[in-house]
């Protein structure tokens, strides 16, 4: 929501040097998904996958955030809850953008993301 973009700070990444999140549970208890990182608070992440990975995904879902790579400092930045808010998947482009909020971030990994994104922002 607007609101929460306003409340927390970010960072953004490009399809090209985006940090990889690996997903899994909840919504997809058989395989995980690799997404790419396009946008990182201590709130939530939008993320980005090919659309033949997406096919059941829904506003509300859960999911895990196994895993994040491509950017130092985000290694303890593991198995966390968290839920998809919202879906942009346009007709014409191959990829689906969404955006989740955590649901059980510590905040000692709160406090890493944070400040990863104080050092990118200066």
């Amino acid at each position: 929501s607007v609101d929460e973009r306003r409340k927390f700070k970010r960072i953004f990444f490009s399809m090209k040097n985006g940090p990889l999140a690996v997903l899994s549970g909840g919504i997809f208890p058989e395989s995980k998904l690799e997404t790419t990182v396009m946008d990182l608070s201590s709130g939530g992440m939008g993320l980005i996958c090919k659309k033949d990975d997406m096919m059941n995904f829904k506003a509300g879902d859960d999911f895990i955030i196994d895993a994040v790579s491509g950017i130092d400092g985000l290694e303890s930045f593991e198995k966390i809850s968290a839920k998809i808010i919202w879906i942009q998947d346009y007709r014409d482009f191959q990829h689906i953008l969404f955006g989740c909020e955590y649901n059980d971030i510590s905040p000692t990994q709160s406090d890493i993301i944070q400040g990863l994104i104080d050092v990118w922002a200066s």
